[in-house]
């Protein structure tokens, strides 16, 4: 129970700023439509990378905090 609470604790830390930072993303290339042809072409590359990277970190990040909170019982 208390690792799902991690997990789901962590999960909004990493989702909201990860959203809004593709959105960011989104509206920023805004600017570029002037000296590009298509600025979003192939955009899902770089948000794949993106997403893939950061669950590495997501999930790394889970594994540590919960060795950190959840200390293992010594018999």
């Amino acid at each position: 129970m208390l690792k799902g609470s991690i997990r789901k604790e962590i999960g909004v830390l990493f989702l909201v700023p990860g959203i809004l930072g593709m959105i960011h993303v989104l509206f920023g290339l805004q600017m570029f439509t002037t000296l590009m042809i298509d600025p979003y072409h192939n955009l899902w590359l770089p948000f794949g990378i993106f997403i893939a990277l950061y669950a590495v970190y997501y999930m790394v990040t889970i594994w540590l905090y919960t060795n950190i909170v959840l200390e293992p019982k010594k018999k």
